[in-house]
């Protein structure tokens, strides 16, 4: 059975991506499969760091009113998971043993 899949800040970036076609392409790909497979899950950091990305990096940017909008959607969409010490622990020990990221 395939592992559940926390969802990385830059693939939500890259939803809003209208100037790199491929990339924004390949990250709806990614979430489509995640929500027919039931596997993908979103951290509150992530809602975080998206918010503060496509207020303030992305070009154009989205109005406050418009990201809080997508914020409270992909709350209410995805499985939330929130960032906990014993969440960082592990996360440590994967990368340590694993070799991830």
């Amino acid at each position: 059975m395939p592992a559940d899949a926390l969802l990385d800040t830059n693939v939500l970036v890259y939803t809003y991506a209208t100037g790199e076609p491929e990339k924004r392409g390949r990250a709806l790909a990614t979430l489509d499969r995640l929500v027919v497979d039931g596997r993908g899950k979103v951290s509150t950091q992530v809602l975080g760091e998206l918010f503060r990305v496509i207020t303030q990096r992305l070009r154009p940017p989205r109005t406050p009113a418009e990201a809080a909008e997508d914020v409270v959607a992909l709350a209410r969409a995805w499985p939330t998971l929130s960032v906990t010490p014993l969440v960082v622990l592990e996360a440590v020990r994967g990368a340590r043993d694993h070799g991830l990221s």
